[in-house]
């Protein structure tokens, strides 16, 4: 199965929900409440062609009405959206990939026992892993967001718990998020095994796939999923002035 942008941004969206959001022929404007730069995104809906500057004032006004500094995710095929928001003084932040792999190349290894745990609500020591990586309570509300299928779950090496994450399932596709390994406990096999515990619960909810998002700078991350046979099927970047 393969992902289109449209079937990726649906992903996303619903696995990673904005608080509210206001969509017309031109715009998504997303409303985070705090959630990061996924739920507070603005994204247009032309993959190509001509945008008008009064256009991009249409959103920016938008979002300054919700309280937010003006955000937009920008597609490779938006090459004209980018060159008029690098004019307007917008900067690249956090240029990321879009991975995924069939669940089946996840799930031949057997898992040990009690090695990852499906959890939800999540204990307090998976919320104190979370906090420890910065990931606190806006992003525990976009978790509590979602509709669908959903799980935390944490990892246990030597009877200790190392890391968490968080997914939920769209359709045929689930998405990890929210992934923190202690730093004391890493490129030991704990994310690997986070992995593979995620992709094996997601099999009771008729999911193919496993995707995940990161960015390019985050080379630790990229190496685990090209190790688990992961493949980039999309990118982006965010654009926004860091000043403001």
């Amino acid at each position: 199965m393969s992902v289109s942008y449209p079937y990726w941004l649906e992903v996303m969206d619903s696995t990673w929900p904005a608080a509210t959001f206001t969509e017309g022929d031109e715009w998504k404007i997303r409303v985070g409440k705090g959630g990061g730069k996924r739920v507070c995104a603005a994204t247009c809906n032309r993959m190509m062609g001509q945008l008008a500057n009064t256009r991009i004032a249409f959103a920016e006004a938008e979002m300054k009405a919700f309280g937010q500094m003006p955000v937009f995710m920008i597609f490779p095929e938006q090459n004209e959206l980018d060159a008029k928001l690098a004019e307007r003084g917008y900067d690249v932040w956090d240029a990321s990939t879009i991975y995924c792999c069939a669940i089946e190349s996840l799930t031949r290894i057997p898992l040990p026992s009690v090695t990852v745990l499906g959890i939800w609500e999540p204990l307090e020591i998976m919320r104190e892993i979370w906090t420890k990586g910065g990931i606190g309570k806006e992003r525990w509300n976009v978790m509590d967001r979602v509709q669908g299928p959903k799980s935390g779950f944490l990892v246990r090496m030597h009877d200790r718990p190392v890391g968490v994450a968080f997914a939920a399932v769209h359709e045929e596709s689930a998405m990890v998020h929210a992934i923190e390994i202690l730093p004391q406990h890493r490129c030991k096999g704990a994310g690997a095994w986070l992995l593979r515990g995620v992709a094996r619960w997601s099999v009771d909810f008729g999911v193919r796939q496993l995707c995940a998002i990161c960015t390019d700078e985050n080379a630790e991350a990229i190496a685990l999923y090209a190790s688990l046979g992961f493949s980039p099927l999309g990118r982006y970047h965010y654009r926004m002035k860091g000043c403001e």
